[in-house]
């Protein structure tokens, strides 16, 4: 049973033009699009979170990792310390929060979709999950699913490993 069906919602900074390396998020996108899942993308986690109440029976949802908001129109290959201020270590508490308001709101699964490498998917990104209590060492507990991008789009892993995710998932399986 196909369980990938319904509207999208796709939070990544990286999305449209990008520079040499960073498309990744964009081509995951149209593999979404190939399905014919529709999507609805957002740039930022501000403009996500004004639309958050909306958010209730979207289908799933893909949120970068490294997401921090940039005045105006800087370029996403801005090094990340703008004024003394590390924005990729404000920008990760804060995809932290939207989570956290995102599953007061909505029982989709997370799709956590990064750049980092899988060494620090393990020692980074879920160590900070489950200081939050967002993220369970019990498979088939878990709502968010973390992958490298690279990886996901490879040998077509986005549908095949998801669906395998989502069936080994009970509540999210139940709720499909």
């Amino acid at each position: 049973m196909d369980l990938l069906k319904g509207i999208a919602v796709i939070i990544d900074n990286g999305i449209g033009p990008a520079p040499t390396g960073e498309e990744n998020i964009n081509k995951i996108i149209e593999k979404i699009h190939e399905k014919g899942i529709p999507t609805s993308e957002f740039k930022s986690l501000d403009a996500a979170e004004k639309c958050i109440q909306n958010f209730l029976t979207v289908n799933f949802i893909i949120l970068d990792w490294k997401m921090f908001d940039l005045p105006g129109d800087v370029p996403v290959e801005v090094i990340p310390v703008m004024h003394g201020r590390d924005l990729t270590e404000e920008g990760k508490k804060k995809v932290i929060e939207f989570i956290k308001k995102l599953k007061e709101i909505c029982f989709a699964p997370i799709f956590i979709f990064t750049n980092e490498s899988q060494d620090e998917v393990r020692d980074e990104i879920l160590p900070k999950l489950r200081e939050a209590d967002l993220y369970f060492d019990e498979e088939g507990r878990n709502f968010i699913y973390v992958r490298n991008k690279d990886d996901i789009l490879q040998n077509d892993k986005l549908f095949t490993e998801v669906n395998d995710w989502i069936h080994k998932t009970p509540a999210i399986y139940i709720l499909k």
